[in-house]
C-alpha cells in the first residue's frame, strides 16, 4: 500500500514537472492556418501549402479554407484557379506556438475572359502541347517521368521518344530535354519572364489544361546553379532556387519545334 502511494506521488510530481518545464502552450501541436478568398471568385479555389509536402485544400462556398494539424514552421500558401489571378500571388506564413488566421487573398478574373491555358497552349493531339508564346513543345503528361534526381532527370528527358508517355509525335531519342531555368519559369508567366532566386516579379499562373497531372511541387531545370546544385521551380507558385542534384524533383521534358 505504501509503495503504491509512493508511486502515485512520484507520477504526480513528474506530470507537474513536465507541465512546468514545457509550459501550457509550448508543448501543444496541431496548429492551423486559415483565411478567405474574395473578389471575382471565392469557392472552389485550390489552396496549396507547399515547401513541406503538406498538400492542398479547396475553399468552401464562402471562400474560406483551413489547414489543420500543423507543427511550428514556415509555410507558403498559394491560391490557384484557372482563369483568375490572385493578390498576393502567395504568402509566407510562420507558425510559432499558435494558430495563424487572416491569410487572405483577392481573386481577379483574367481580362481575356477565360482560361489563359486554352488560349496560350495548344494541344497537338499527339501527347504534346505547344506554347504559342515561345513555340516550345512540352510533354502533355507532366508526371510521366515521376520523381528523380537531377542526373536521372536529364537522362530520362533525353531518352524520351515516340511510343512513350502517350507520345505519337514521331520524336526520337535526343530530341527531348529538360527545360532551361528560363524556359521553366516562362511557362507560368505571361509574357514569359525569368528571375533570380525567390518568387516571380510578375503574376504566376500554375499550368493547367491542356496539360495533365501537373504536380504542385518542384520541377528540375537543366540549368546548373553550381557544381552541386541545379535550378528548380515550384510550379504551384513560381518560386525558384537551387537544389542538390542528389535530391528528387519532378521531370517535365520539352523540345524545340522542328
Amino acid at each position: 500500500m505504501q509503495k503504491s502511494y509512493q508511486r502515485l506521488i512520484t507520477t504526480s510530481l513528474l506530470i507537474i514537472s513536465f507541465i512546468f518545464l514545457c509550459g501550457v502552450d509550448a508543448c501543444e501541436t496541431g496548429y492551423t492556418i486559415s483565411g478567405t478568398v474574395e473578389g471575382d471568385a471565392d469557392s472552389g479555389v485550390t489552396i496549396t501549402l507547399s515547401e513541406d509536402g503538406t498538400g492542398s485544400t479547396t475553399t468552401s462556398s464562402g471562400g474560406s479554407y483551413t489547414f489543420t494539424g500543423l507543427d511550428n514552421g514556415t509555410f507558403t500558401v498559394t491560391p490557384s484557379l484557372s482563369g483568375y489571378t490572385f493578390a498576393p500571388v502567395s504568402q509566407s506564413v510562420t507558425v510559432s506556438g499558435g494558430d495563424e488566421t487572416g491569410v487572405d487573398f483577392t481573386a481577379t478574373e483574367d481580362e481575356t475572359g477565360g482560361d489563359t491555358g486554352d488560349e496560350r497552349f495548344t494541344d497537338n493531339g499527339d501527347g504534346t502541347v505547344t506554347d504559342t508564346k515561345t513555340s516550345l513543345i512540352w510533354l502533355k503528361n507532366t508526371d510521366c517521368c515521376s520523381y528523380q534526381n537531377w542526373s536521372s532527370a536529364m537522362s530520362s528527358a533525353a531518352g524520351l521518344n515516340d511510343g512513350e508517355c502517350d507520345l505519337t509525335d514521331g520524336s526520337s531519342e535526343g530530341e527531348w530535354r529538360l527545360p532551361t531555368k528560363e524556359e521553366l519559369q516562362g511557362i507560368g508567366t505571361d509574357p514569359p519572364t525569368a528571375w533570380d532566386p525567390g518568387y516571380p516579379s510578375v503574376t504566376w499562373t500554375m499550368p493547367g489544361s491542356p496539360f495533365v497531372s501537373v504536380q504542385s511541387y518542384y520541377y528540375w531545370s537543366s540549368t546548373e546553379y553550381n557544381t552541386s546544385f541545379a535550378w528548380i521551380v515550384d510550379v504551384s507558385n513560381g518560386s525558384a532556387g537551387g537544389s542538390y542534384k542528389d535530391d528528387n524533383s519532378y521531370v517535365w521534358p520539352v523540345r524545340s519545334d522542328n
